[in-house]
């Protein structure tokens, strides 16, 4: 990944191009209502079995397609811990937006033990969520990975689009994702990135889509700034409201 990507025209992009009518609504309106919410948003998520097509129901109806492609306008990681290893109706026990500290969401302890949870509890009322035991390689459900899921939580403009979609990484594409944002030669809300999906196998045998990404382009500091403006910052307000889905399959540990 180099300095040498194309510089992408952002004309191409409705919702950032210089005077447009639906630029001047986006800011004018999402900030009357508190920024971007949830509802605004189309999730796509990861195929399960292993598949390598994203499929996806948008307002126009049903979409699939081998890759992805926009800027990515958000990128937030998030920490899960729930009450149970079997799939509830309940809500998660802690989360954590930045995998260090966690904070106590729900009120059903599941099968964790309390008085062990307390033992990690921190100044202000969060846990540490590093040394939770739950955090521990061999915790998760038949001692495969960690009972505590951390994920990459997504947020891609494409080109035509008013709002980005969202694509959230699980465990499995924890060593693809992370990296590759590391190494981006710009700020990620100034990267365009492609998403494609590559069938593994995890330790259980199960398998799974890993996401695998790629810097196909990149905007300027001032079209950057744009978009820090329209989408970044006012999803950095919103990542924390999002509703949570648990998928066992598609963040099988590799």
């Amino acid at each position: 990944m180099g300095n040498e990507l194309a510089i992408v025209n952002t004309e191409r992009y409705l919702a950032l191009a210089d005077g447009s009518d639906l630029r001047e609504a986006i800011v004018a309106n999402a900030g009357v209502e508190g920024g971007i919410a949830e509802q605004d948003l189309v999730r796509i998520p990861t195929p399960a079995g292993g598949a390598t097509t994203w499929a996806w129901d948008s307002p126009e109806g049903a979409k699939e397609t081998k890759e992805l492609t926009g800027i990515l306008v958000g990128y937030f990681p998030r920490g899960v811990l729930w009450p149970s290893l079997e799939p509830t109706d309940s809500r998660p026990l802690l989360v954590s937006y930045d995998l260090v500290t966690a904070h106590k969401v729900g009120d059903d302890f599941g099968d964790i033990d309390a008085d062990e949870l307390a033992k990690y509890q921190v100044a202000g009322g969060g846990y540490d969520w590093k040394r939770l035991p739950w955090n521990e390689w061999g915790s998760g459900k038949n001692g495969i990975g960690k009972r505590c899921k951390e994920s990459r939580i997504m947020f891609l403009l494409m080109e035509g689009d008013a709002f980005p979609v969202l694509v959230q990484a699980q465990p499995g594409s924890l060593k693809t994702i992370p990296p590759f944002i590391v190494k981006l030669p710009v700020p990620h809300w100034r990267a365009v990135v492609a998403l494609t999906l590559q069938a593994e196998t995890s330790k259980g045998g199960q398998k799974f889509a890993q996401i695998k990404p790629r810097l196909v382009g990149q905007l300027t500091r001032e079209q950057g700034a744009v978009v820090k403006e329209m989408y970044t910052d006012s999803l950095a307000k919103m990542v924390r409201s999002l509703s949570f889905e648990r998928d066992e399959e598609a963040g099988g540990e590799v």
